[in-house]
């Protein structure tokens, strides 16, 4: 009799044991559940609590709150069979869907990547990594879910104070997204203290821009044959278009860089206007004028310091309509200055529609030297010295402002004056007669003068990063 009853008492217990495991399983479930839900994933919602709400092993308001789950499920899964076309049966082959869903190759890797989650809210962090670095060698796979891995790894190596490794995974999600910052709503305070130790900023900048450029020649020094006396020499002003590109490198910082621009320009086309009086024994005339353009081609290549000035943070967006919309926008701005030297090569130069004229007193005399001097070249032929140097460098010095239209674009305007500090003309084939050749008049009655260019260039253009660089 003893037996028996020892034996009812200890399936008593038995069965209170396994009572309790199946409420805690039923816990688990309905917590399971919960993380399911917030992710949107809903289909195995009914399967996971229907065997505790049919043994009665909720409280009521954990019966409520299953029921509104498993009610939500069947209402997402009825409105997906409404909107699908006539005749057409639901597809239940979790193969399949994924198989039409061929282009999206991370689509494999979201069942794993909704695993970890529960794991993750469960606590049993030791198994996330592996699983979500095996993810993360997914081909394929989309920035938006890079990022969510590495962060979520972040986070998990902080809760097991792995610091090193949350220190890597942190760095790779930042080169996978240089312009993430992670909000107080969104994510813990000891992930937010812990991202605020590392700094990121744009490294390097590539950029395109045009606009124009505006010039005048200074004549630094006055020349002229011997028995030629100028009464006045003038040189106009000039304009061009200029197109090019930049690169700019922040080693240190993103207030202080180098940059280095490739400047394309149109021709530069001044005009040279002059008159003289002649004092020679074998010329009739007693006066002459001389009008022609000078047309030249040069490529400039600017290499300068360049300092943002003010603070320059990363990009804010203002959103319209908030109060704080005028702070965020004049927080985008960010005014900057340049100052270095411009590396110069002329391609080529030419005299064009050369007229010339003179007379004796009041009366116009002909014309007896060459005939064609609508262009000559200032670079000559084969075995003729050049009248104009190839190479010339200039000091620079600029301001601009730019908006940063986003984490990836800046929209800027910039203005930059350049002096040349070497004269343009070949002092030592000033007085060639190879380079003029036949043309009696130019050989008799012009020499050139010192000139120094100077110009100023109004330019617009498009900025973004190409490399951030991130410190720790």
């Amino acid at each position: 009799m003893k037996k028996i009853w020892i034996l009812i008492i200890l399936g008593n217990l038995c069965g209170q044991v396994f009572a309790q495991i199946f409420v805690a399983n039923c816990a688990d479930r309905l917590s399971e559940a919960r993380a399911l839900a917030a992710r949107g994933s809903f289909e195995s919602i009914e399967k996971l609590l229907r065997p505790c709400l049919d043994n009665n092993e909720y409280s009521k308001e954990e019966r409520q709150e299953a029921e509104s789950l498993i009610k939500e499920f069947r209402q997402n899964r009825d409105a997906s069979k409404s909107e699908m076309p006539a005749g057409v049966l639901p597809n239940t082959n979790r193969s399949f869907i994924q198989f039409e869903n061929v282009f999206d190759r991370n689509a494999v890797s979201l069942q794993s990547l909704q695993d970890a989650r529960v794991l993750f809210d469960k606590g049993k962090l030791s198994e996330i990594p592996a699983i979500l670095h095996k993810i993360l060698k997914t081909p394929g796979l989309q920035k938006d879910k890079k990022v969510e891995i590495q962060t979520l790894l972040t986070e998990t190596h902080l809760f097991l104070r792995q610091m090193d490794s949350a220190k890597i995974a942190y760095l790779n999600l930042w080169r996978t997204d240089p312009a993430f910052r992670p909000s107080f709503q969104a994510y813990t305070p000891d992930f937010i203290f812990f991202t605020r130790r590392f700094k990121s900023f744009p490294s390097i900048w590539v950029a395109a821009k045009g606009g124009v450029n505006s010039g005048f020649v200074e004549l630094k020094k006055s020349y002229s044959p011997v028995g030629v006396e100028p009464s006045y020499a003038r040189y106009s002003d000039y304009r061009t278009t200029q197109l090019g590109a930049s690169l700019t490198w922040h080693r240190a910082s993103p207030k202080i860089g180098i940059g280095l621009d490739f400047l394309f320009s149109s021709a530069v086309d001044y005009q040279y206007n002059t008159a003289f009086s002649i004092n020679l024994p074998d010329v009739e005339a007693t006066d002459g004028t001389l009008l022609f353009y000078e047309e030249q081609k040069i490529l400039q290549l600017p290499v300068y310091a360049k300092w943002n000035w003010g603070k320059y943070d990363y990009y804010d967006p203002p959103e319209e309509g908030t109060e704080d919309f005028r702070r965020k926008f004049w927080r985008n701005l960010t005014p900057f200055f340049v100052f270095g030297f411009t590396f110069q090569y002329m391609s080529d130069a030419n005299f064009t529609d050369i007229q010339r004229s003179w007379r004796k007193g009041d009366i116009a005399l002909p014309f007896t030297g060459s005939s064609d001097l609508k262009q000559l070249s200032l670079f000559g032929v084969d075995g003729v010295e050049p009248l104009r140097r190839r190479y010339n460098l200039g000091a620079m010095a600029g301001i601009g402002i730019k908006y940063r239209l986003s984490y990836k674009f800046v929209l800027f305007s910039e203005a930059t004056y350049t002096r040349n500090l070497f004269n343009w003309v070949n002092e030592d084939n000033r007085q060639t007669d190879k380079t003029i050749n036949d043309y009696t008049f130019l050989q008799q009655f012009y020499l050139d003068d010192d000139l120094i260019f100077h110009n100023v260039a109004a330019r617009v253009g498009l900025e973004f990063p190409l490399w951030y660089k991130i410190i720790y």
